[in-house]
């Protein structure tokens, strides 16, 4: 197959979770199919095809610098979320709509909803067009709603909720499949979108390189460590460090001497560094390398209240054997069974009673650590689940041959 992806983010930019797993499909398709990434590139300093990237393979291309009147004007007046607008150019557009003539494509995968537009530069109807989302954005911000008090930014998420859903139920319309990572947001799509779709709805789960996540017992492991890893420019991850210290965070200090808690991951914001005063939160930034710091952690915490998606943090400390205890948010998409794969709690007294009990328990910790190891192996290696997409756009893009041979 010929397949072109596309993506608001450099394929070697994987500080995010989601554009991990982007990049590892991206290498597994180019070892079977003639593969080709257009992306964007919000970089400030140089615009040349960064190393690593073979410059006939992945197009490049600037994004539109934003200005404040722009800003002001798509913020209050354009129907499109800002989100929509800011990652969408005319350029890209061209971009994409000459890589489909020129190289014969059978198939685009755009990665992210909000890059839903670029399927308008996709004119060829035997080109098959599918649409990866990993979050439904007004679904994150229905919950974002429950724990905002101010009625400013109440005003301003109840505006942003109404743009996403407009646009996210309606870009549906023009692909021939759309994916999303967890079968509750795979309903919802369906429920809101599935009378003006003309494709079908499925789910690809996020997965992992459980070769490249596994236990590493060179690591001394600090029986009272907890770790939370993510990009805190994401707000259900800052939302999340926010809620664990607040609520949580002290039951445990209480119940358990020297208590560690590492925060890992890029873009902390003011609020999160202020917690780094207290000395017993270590607040990373970002980090060349996640293992090291998952190996030393007793328990990954996943205290996640809003948003939506599959997240693959758990994942990674699952594959690092490492028991999680997650809210049931924080756990969407992935097929645990709760106190064996582990501890699912959704109130700060449950969720305080969830880390004490592992840290007070060596063997309940290996146990639910070597149960968590195990699932991810068996569902979410990225071996077989980039197997099952390999064959599902098959399947596509014959039906589609098959479609034009009649026409």
């Amino acid at each position: 197959m010929n397949i072109l992806l596309v993506s608001p983010y450099l394929p070697e930019a994987e500080s995010m979770g989601g554009m991990r797993r982007f990049v590892r499909f991206m290498h597994y398709l180019e070892s079977r199919h003639n593969v080709y990434t257009v992306c964007l590139d919000n970089r400030t300093q140089t615009f040349s095809t960064p190393e690593r990237m073979d410059p006939e393979r992945v197009f490049v291309v600037k994004r539109d610098k934003e200005g404040i009147i722009k800003k002001i004007v798509t913020h209050l007046f354009r129907l499109k979320p800002s989100y929509v607008v800011k990652n969408y150019t005319k350029t890209m557009a061209k971009e994409i709509k000459r890589i489909v003539s020129e190289y014969d494509i059978d198939l685009v995968h755009i990665e992210f909803i909000y890059m839903g537009d670029y399927a308008c530069a996709v004119s060829d109807e035997r080109c098959v067009k599918v649409l990866v989302d990993q979050e439904l954005n007004f679904r994150r911000i229905e919950r974002e709603l429950k724990y905002t008090a101010s009625l400013p930014k109440r005003l301003q998420l109840l505006l942003y909720h109404f743009k996403f859903k407009r646009y996210e139920v309606n870009i549906c319309r023009y692909f021939d499949s759309i994916y999303t990572t967890t079968r509750h947001e795979k309903e919802l799509l369906e429920m809101h979108a599935g009378v003006k779709s003309r494709g079908s709805f499925e789910v690809y789960a996020n997965v992992i390189d459980s070769a490249y996540f596994r236990p590493d017992i060179s690591i001394k492991e600090e029986p009272t460590g907890l770790i939370f890893t993510g990009n805190y420019r994401h707000n259900p991850n800052a939302m999340a460090v926010d809620w664990f210290y607040r609520h949580v965070f002290p039951i445990i200090e209480a119940a358990i001497n020297g208590v560690i808690w590492y925060i890992v991951g890029p873009d902390p914001g003011n609020g999160i560094k202020s917690f780094a005063s207290d000395p017993r939160i270590i607040v990373t930034g970002a980090v060349d390398d996640i293992r090291p710091y998952l190996a030393r952690a007793a328990i990954f915490i996943n205290p996640v209240v809003s948003g939506g998606g599959m997240r693959g943090k758990v994942l990674e400390a699952m594959a690092m054997h490492k028991p999680v205890v997650s809210t049931t948010i924080g756990m969407e998409g992935i097929e645990v069974r709760p106190d064996h794969d582990a501890f699912v709690r959704d109130t700060p007294e449950a969720f305080a009673e969830g880390v004490v009990t592992l840290m007070k328990s060596a063997s309940l910790r290996k146990e639910i650590g070597a149960n968590g190891r195990r699932l991810v192996e068996e569902k979410y290696d990225d071996r077989t689940v980039f197997a099952f997409m390999e064959r599902r756009y098959k399947a596509l893009v014959d039906v589609k041959r098959r479609k034009s041979q009649f026409e």
